[in-house]
């Protein structure tokens, strides 16, 4: 499970992401990835609402975005806006390299999640069918957070057409 969310550059994806039980991987520029462990447990075991958790952590991502201004000097040039993604699958994660070693993660699932954030809309949550069906079968067993808005079919690089949903806060 994967997600890509573009965030501030303040440092609070990483406490956003620990209060959802998700372990940031990596960052670069302004994109931050999230791995929300399912069975490697890297934070917490999270076997029935992983799906629920990656949309409330993207949920409070955006408002964390909302909170920070783009210019603290200039309220003009408003607050910093997002775009977050995610999906649901397998993924293989790995250190890479020999002199500076990092840990990433790779796959389908990971190259679909950052389609639906790259083709997402700002300060929306875009996620893919799976993930969406995943959401309303956990929706059932842990009540209501957020709802569901099919966005309809995307055009997404490498993938073709894409059914998507907006999660959306309640």
């Amino acid at each position: 499970f994967a997600g890509k969310t573009r965030v501030a550059p303040s440092g609070s994806a990483q406490n956003v992401a620990h209060r959802h039980g998700k372990e940031r991987v990596t960052a670069m520029c302004f994109c931050c990835w999230c791995l929300c462990p399912t069975v490697s447990n890297l934070v917490e075991s999270q076997p029935d609402d992983h799906a629920s958790r990656m949309a409330a952590f993207s949920l409070d991502a955006m408002e964390a975005a909302r909170q920070t201004m783009v210019d603290d000097t200039d309220d003009a040039k408003g607050a910093v806006q997002i775009r977050a993604g995610f999906d649901c699958g397998p993924i293989v994660g790995s250190v890479v390299g020999t002199t500076y070693k990092k840990y990433t993660i790779f796959g389908n699932t990971v190259n679909t999640a950052s389609r639906m954030e790259s083709t997402g809309v700002p300060c929306r949550i875009q996620c893919s069918k799976r993930a969406a069906e995943l959401l309303e079968k956990e929706r059932r067993g842990i009540g209501e957070r957020f709802n569901l808005e099919e966005r309809g079919a995307v055009q997404v690089k490498g993938r073709g057409e894409m059914t998507t949903f907006f999660v959306n806060p309640l």
